[in-house]
């Protein structure tokens, strides 16, 4: 089943997507004709099997992959119009990634993982620090500012990580697994973060997830399967 909502008003509009990777006989379609919207300020779980094309999703709203056929627009952009050189300008303005593992930079404090965040912008130093630790603090860590990451607890990583993220205030936020290396406690403090974060700014987020305490939190839920996704809403 593919659910299509026709509005002005979406941050996300995803129309008549495919995409194939290539493979024996036709290949394979993981993503096959499908439709979605969501508004500005949705919450929304992102659910499936594994490889039933969660991440592939996300990486196309976030321009990082290309797709075959279909129209996908994030914050007015039309991703298929767009250059590597406009796709890479788009997420710096208007994404935010939150993974798995915090991908957060070794060799840079919490504060200069934040910071780097803002530098495609054309920011001052002062100014990027300044923003910088205000988001620091906003997730409960500004102590930390100067600890790498090798220095703090998987939940502390994944509170920069979230800073990172938000620093720039983007339109949308795609979360891929952000749960999965943490235990209960943390991931639900991670999870009241987040939420808290998304209604002050008002942020859309995306969040691939198995995790069920993700779908607490999210006003609609996308299933994917078969290539195709359901939606419904809390």
């Amino acid at each position: 089943m593919t659910t299509t909502v026709e509005t002005s008003r979406g941050v996300i509009r995803v129309s008549s997507l495919t995409k194939t990777y290539p493979g024996p006989a036709r290949g394979l379609k993981v993503l096959d004709n499908v439709s979605v919207f969501s508004e500005q300020g949705s919450y929304i779980a992102l659910r499936g099997v594994s490889g039933s094309g969660k991440s592939t999703l996300l990486n196309i709203l976030g321009g990082i992959e290309v797709f075959d056929s279909g129209t996908v627009e994030v914050s007015g952009a039309n991703l298929g119009t767009l250059l590597r050189r406009q796709r890479t300008a788009f997420r710096a303005r208007t994404i935010g990634f939150i993974f798995q593992f915090f991908n957060l930079l070794p060799t840079l404090t919490a504060l200069e993982n934040v910071s780097a965040a803002l530098e495609p912008l054309g920011k001052a130093i002062t100014e990027r620090r300044e923003q910088s630790m205000a988001m620091l603090d906003a997730v409960g860590i500004s102590h930390l500012a100067n600890n790498f990451p090798a220095q703090m607890s998987g939940g502390e990583q994944q509170r920069v990580s979230i800073a990172r993220a938000m620093v720039k205030r983007p339109p949308v936020i795609l979360a891929d697994e952000p749960t999965g290396a943490l235990d209960h406690k943390n991931a639900t403090q991670i999870l009241d973060c987040l939420a808290r974060l998304q209604q002050q700014i008002g942020t859309t987020i995306v969040v691939a997830t198995h995790d069920p305490i993700v779908i607490g939190y999210a006003t609609e839920t996308w299933e994917m399967r078969d290539g195709a996704i359901e939606v419904s809403h809390s």
